[in-house]
């Protein structure tokens, strides 16, 4: 990760380690939602209904956070975004809420598959 630290007990983004580029951080199991809707059926396609609630849900407390192949930050080495948790669970971290999300924006957060 860089730009930012990872807590592991915190399970969220914290402040990265003063004079340290890179943060370590833990492996990602990716699998995709689908967020399709099929207005005949009561739960959409893949419960897509459902899955856009909770994709709204996490645009509060969570960092949709890039994830590079390269440190050569781009469109071409983008390979998907994902959301990381951006304030504890009641909310501790200064500022809060949407304050926290902009902290990591500002701060150009990040995870590289590899630092060369």
């Amino acid at each position: 990760m860089e730009g930012a630290g990872w807590s592991k007990a915190e399970k969220r983004l914290v402040d990265s380690t003063p004079k340290e580029l890179f943060c370590p951080f833990p492996i990602l199991h990716v699998t995709a939602i689908s967020t399709a809707i099929d207005k005949d059926k009561p739960g959409g396609i893949g419960g897509g209904n459902k899955a856009l609630q909770e994709l709204e849900g996490l645009k509060k407390t969570h960092y949709y956070a890039p994830v590079y192949k390269y440190p050569a930050r781009n469109d071409r080495y983008l390979i998907f975004r994902c959301h990381l948790q951006a304030e504890g669970s009641g909310g501790g971290q200064k500022g809060g809420g949407q304050n926290a999300i902009w902290n990591w924006t500002l701060c150009g957060a990040a995870l590289l598959c590899q630092k060369d």
